[in-house]
């Protein structure tokens, strides 16, 4: 059925669920789970439109190579700030690199200009590999490429800040990759209505697969991101930027276990810098020995 994605954009953040809008469905999908494949179909449309009237197929390949790029790049935006999961989505991208570059379509290596050829052997060559700009197919060099390091190395001697900088380039990149073809347009909007704005700045054309790169940019660059429950790892919009947990009795939980956590911690802290004096103080030997004795053992 006929659809406004950015009405259902808008709808899932009115009520804080990524999953009524075409990304975050997308996101959430099990990895090369067919049927819920169809039912994304079912649900949003094919990601590449069809040019014309004709129905269009299904090519579930194709369907999870493009799924299997976009979690593996937005998995790096998700874990930005946090240094252990920031490694394990690197990791992640790295070994499935070669179907990554894959996603967005490849041609024959002898149809290639030669000046595009460029780290590739004979073949095939992806269309956009992953870091590639939207004005050239030319392929950024990788950060783990650029000292000429293997990737086990690069990860292991890189420090998180520069792990958070190069996560955010490529996340950047992508976004600007899929871009290639559309033309920024203002639609006219209600001018009758008294909250909508009369005009609105919109990107021409461009298919499913594109326009959710688009909505995953709009949020990332209102700071609307949606988070995982770390105890449930439901997809949730957050209402408060403070919130990690989808429901609030999950948040007071975890609130109580930190401020706990945090008490014992300062406890530990005072005992362990306060001054000697303000320490229980056992007798010692030399204590000991100048209490009175009694004489002749006796208590009298």
């Amino acid at each position: 059925m006929p659809y406004s994605i950015r009405e259902a954009h808008r709808r899932a953040h009115a009520q804080h669920d990524p999953l009524l809008a075409p990304h975050g469905f997308f996101r959430a999908l099990p990895s090369k789970r067919n049927s819920a494949a169809i039912e994304f179909v079912e649900e949003f449309g094919p990601l590449d439109w069809p040019v014309t009237d004709e129905r269009p197929t299904l090519v579930l390949q194709d369907f999870w190579l493009k799924h299997l790029r976009y979690v593996s790049v937005v998995m790096l935006w998700e874990s930005r700030d946090d240094e252990d999961k920031l490694r394990s989505a690197f990791s992640t991208l790295y070994e499935n690199l070669d179907q990554i570059h894959r996603a967005d379509g490849w041609q024959q290596f002898e149809d290639v200009p030669p000046a595009l050829r460029d780290g590739w052997g004979a073949g095939v060559v992806p269309l956009y590999p992953l870091g590639s700009t939207n004005s050239s197919r030319r392929r950024h060099v990788l950060p783990w490429e650029k000292d000429e390091l293997t990737f086990e190395r690069w990860l292991g001697r890189t420090v998180f800040e520069e792990l958070h900088e190069a996560a955010i380039k490529i996340f950047h990149g992508e976004l600007n990759v899929h871009l290639v073809g559309r033309e920024p347009r203002w639609l006219r909007m209600n001018l009758d209505h008294p909250t909508e704005p009369p005009l609105q700045l919109s990107l021409d054309g461009g298919n499913l697969w594109q326009m959710i790169w688009e909505l995953t940019g709009l949020d990332a660059a209102q700071v609307r991101s949606w988070r995982i429950c770390p105890d449930c790892n439901v997809f949730f919009y957050p209402r408060r930027s403070d919130q990690y947990y989808c429901r609030s009795e999950e948040q007071v939980r975890a609130s109580k276990r930190n401020y706990a956590s945090s008490r014992r911690q300062r406890e530990r802290l005072s005992k362990l810098l306060a001054p000697t004096d303000d320490l229980p103080r056992l007798p010692n030997q030399r204590e000991k020995s100048a209490m009175p004795r009694n004489k002749g053992g006796s208590d009298r």
